[in-house]
């Protein structure tokens, strides 16, 4: 306060000289003489100039940078942002539903409901469009349009199917000269504590007096896959942000149902990549054994080119494909097109998650243990 009422006093007197000297301009021992501030006259400040203080010269390496910030790279202190402007409405995030696609395989030639011939294996891909809602409890719709890629043969199956559950459980078509039926086949190796998101199944159409299942001379096709909803692709990009690693076991579908064959996955999200052997890698019991691996892509996996090898054979080729099913990728499934010794073989699988087995750490002894 009393440098205010020094600079206060310094003007006035300022004032009073000026005035006194009706106009004329001041002198520099007047101007020399009155105080503005501390020990700075009149004489010494200007509004074009610095005063005393231009004497003094900057550094020879240039000012000195202003201190940043602690873990920042910005000079000031930026100010917080709002997330959404007020008023607007932020955008809405869109993901992808879950689903219904299949994987199938062995178009066979039938007679009766039995097969006779196989045209050759032939690689299927379904996708389903629910027209009504599952039952409690049921996997599929009451109601869907089927659609498969086309097939060529002597009899092609259908590409597209309009099905509906029937008491039995089955899903069926039937007009005139035209019986459809899909059947699901639980794997052996779904959980009993939770519904399975994928299914085995097996599809025949009747193309020939078709209008009733038990007709001696009917004809049809029909083929073996996997079927079930697909992991939603928030869950993958979940998985794969956990670098997340699981092991899946299951089994594959030999020869239309006659048997099955052991087969294993192990998949690292973090990385999108997957391993699997099947049958244990070599011919046995009447199944193919192979090994694969290969990358995944949004809620589908391929085998890479030229992965398929063998522990018993290098005369072989082909590919694995599939999908995740489930919450979390809960399970695989999909179906192996191997060629191995001029022989070819399409079978489909699943497998499931196995459980991450807990680390339980071993107790260390109490302080002392053993000392006398």
């Amino acid at each position: 306060m009393k440098n205010h009422y020094l600079k206060a006093l310094s003007l006035a007197v300022a004032t009073l000289l000026l005035q006194s000297q009706a106009g004329a301009a001041p002198t520099s021992a007047e101007l020399n003489s009155v105080k503005l501030y501390g020990d700075v006259t009149i004489a010494q400040d200007s509004v074009s100039g610095w005063g005393p203080w231009t004497e003094f010269e900057p550094p020879a390496a240039g000012n000195p940078p202003l201190a940043q910030l602690p873990g920042t790279s910005e000079l000031y202190r930026t100010l917080p942002q709002a997330a959404t402007p007020p008023g607007v409405t932020p955008p809405e995030v869109v993901t992808s539903p879950p689903e219904l696609v299949g994987f199938g395989a062995f178009y066979t030639l039938i007679n009766n409901g039995t097969p006779v011939t196989d045209d050759r294996a032939h690689p299927v891909t379904l996708t389903g469009t629910a027209v009504s809602p599952a039952s409690a409890g049921e996997l599929l719709p009451d109601t869907l349009v089927l659609q498969m890629n086309a097939v060529t043969g002597v009899y092609p199956p259908p590409t597209a199917v309009q099905l509906t559950r029937q008491e039995d459980g089955t899903y069926t078509r039937i007009s005139n000269l035209e019986f459809t039926k899909l059947t699901l086949i639980a794997s052996p190796d779904a959980p009993t504590n939770a519904p399975a998101p994928v299914s085995f199944y097996q599809l025949i159409s009747y193309i020939s007096d078709g209008n009733t299942e038990s007709n001696a001379t009917v004809q049809g096709v029909g083929h073996s896959g996997v079927i079930g909803y697909t992991t939603s692709i928030t869950d993958i990009a979940a998985l794969r942000l956990g670098n997340v690693v699981a092991t899946y076991n299951g089994h594959s579908l030999v020869n239309q149902q006659a048997s099955l064959a052991p087969m294993t996955m192990t998949v690292n999200f973090g990385q999108s990549s997957w391993t699997g052997i099947w049958n244990n890698g070599a011919d046995a019991n009447g199944a193919i054994g192979f090994s694969a691996s290969g990358s995944i892509s949004g809620a589908q996996f391929n085998s890479t080119t030229g992965s398929i090898t063998a522990l018993d054979s290098n005369n072989i080729s082909g590919s694995v494909r599939g999908a995740f099913y489930g919450t979390q990728a809960a399970a695989v499934g999909g179906i192996a097109d191997i060629t191995k010794n001029n022989v070819h073989h399409v079978d489909p699988f699943i497998a499931f998650k196995q459980p991450t087995p807990s680390t339980t750490p071993t107790p260390s002894p109490p302080s002392g243990a053993g000392s006398q």
